[in-house]
């Protein structure tokens, strides 16, 4: 039986007349195969570096977003704007020239808008003061309100704004000392931000003088 099986197998393969490049052929297609595995899992490869790199680039830019004077929690800012992705929304409108958002380049229009929104106060001057020791309850240093007109200034300057009339009779005045800086960007353009402020009572030696400053 087992004979016999192989003479069948004997006369099958003399019909089967392989060409002299057959194993040659058979050799390039399986390093063709192969070569093709490789270069798919090359792509996959490069494809999940991407990935990684993307994700480590949004990873700095959140980073970025939420250091010292950024982001949520650390916003430097309590006004105009309480967070820093409205502070962005602000500066991008005052970039594109939006009326709404342009008056907040100006350091000493910020000052004044904040102490009239806070205080209520109708009538404001940012006040000059020769010797900070005449004004009553004044704690460290107090900026010329001529610094909030240089282009160049990016902050903080804190300076002493007056909420009484000018040239009335009181002898006492209510009083704030703000500090603003520019946040967003440094530069002429960008726009300005309170930081900080103090409430005070400015006392005279005589009535309430003239306005002065900016």
């Amino acid at each position: 039986m087992a004979t016999e099986l192989w003479k069948r197998m004997e006369r099958e393969a003399s019909v089967v007349h392989a060409g002299p490049d057959a194993r040659s052929a058979v050799l390039e297609r399986i390093d063709r195969k192969w070569q093709r595995r490789r270069m798919r899992a090359g792509a996959l490869g490069l494809g999940i570096t991407a990935t990684i790199v993307v994700g480590a680039l949004w990873t700095l830019q959140l980073t970025r977003a939420t250091g010292p004077a950024a982001g949520s929690d650390s916003w430097a800012a309590i006004w105009p704007q309480a967070s820093y992705a409205d502070a962005i929304a602000a500066q991008e409108a005052a970039d594109a020239g939006d009326s709404t958002a342009t008056w907040q380049r100006q350091g000493a229009e910020v000052v004044k808008r904040f102490v009239s929104e806070r205080f209520g106060w109708e009538a404001t001057r940012l006040e000059q003061i020769a010797n900070a020791a005449e004004v009553e309850g004044a704690i460290g240093t107090i900026d010329d309100p001529a610094k909030l007109l240089d282009p160049t200034a990016t902050g903080p300057v804190r300076v002493l704004v007056v909420g009484c009339q000018p040239g009335t009779d009181a002898t006492s005045c209510a009083g704030a000392y703000v500090t603003v800086q520019r946040l967003i960007r440094d530069d002429p353009t960008g726009i300005w931000s309170v930081t900080a402020f103090d409430s005070t009572t400015i006392g005279f030696a005589s009535p309430a003088p003239a306005a002065s400053g900016p």
